[in-house]
């Protein structure tokens, strides 16, 4: 559970941070969902550091899922998202734009973050561009979720107060949360009205 990984991890005293990230990354690297690591770096580490080892280590996980399915399962990645839309668009993205296409996906995550980490690994980006498109592009959302847990973590310890912090929080996590879907609409409705247009 998410408690038994926090009191795991602040146990190593000094060494909490390193050992965070590492784990952390070994997640993501695998294909497991970050959030839960993400939810325990902002309840042991706060807002402000937290933010910074979740970034970090979704970066690093990041780049090792994209040299696992580069350099050892390429093929079968390749063959596992053969035919699949978002793929074919997202391969055709990278083609074209490369570093800021990776941006666009990263800041507006319309495509899953673990599986554009596999799917970028049988593209032809380079890993500079990928590594760094990530980097930049995970700092709003690392932000927004690990302050949003932070402000209900001090709710609950003031009795679930609706606090002007934990209002801003929840509106900023609704309003990323649904920024994805909202773009990803515009997109299609603006190849739909291209198609009519011919």
């Amino acid at each position: 559970s998410a408690g038994e990984f926090r009191n795991w991890i602040g146990g190593y005293g000094d060494w909490a941070p390193a050992i965070f990230v590492a784990a952390y990354a070994a997640l993501v690297t695998l294909g497991f969902p970050a959030l839960l690591a993400s939810t325990v770096g902002a309840l042991v580490f706060g807002r402000g550091w937290g933010t910074v080892l979740n970034v970090i280590g979704a970066t690093i996980g990041a780049g090792g899922a994209f040299w696992v399915s580069r350099l050892m399962a390429h093929d079968f990645v390749k063959k596992h998202l053969a035919g699949k839309k978002w793929f074919d668009s997202f391969n055709s993205g990278i083609r074209e734009n490369g570093f800021h296409y990776m941006l666009f996906v990263r800041l507006l995550p319309v495509l899953p973050f673990n599986g554009v980490n596999f799917a970028a690994g049988v593209t032809n980006i380079r890993f500079r561009s990928f590594i760094f498109a990530t980097l930049v592009g995970v700092i709003p959302h690392a932000f927004v979720l690990t302050n949003a847990v932070v402000e209900v973590g001090e709710s609950a310890a003031h009795g679930f107060e609706l606090s002007p912090g934990l209002a801003l929080a929840f509106s900023l996590f609704a309003f990323f949360g649904l920024l994805p879907a909202l773009v990803k609409k515009r997109l299609e409705r603006g190849d739909g009205t291209g198609k009519n247009r011919h």
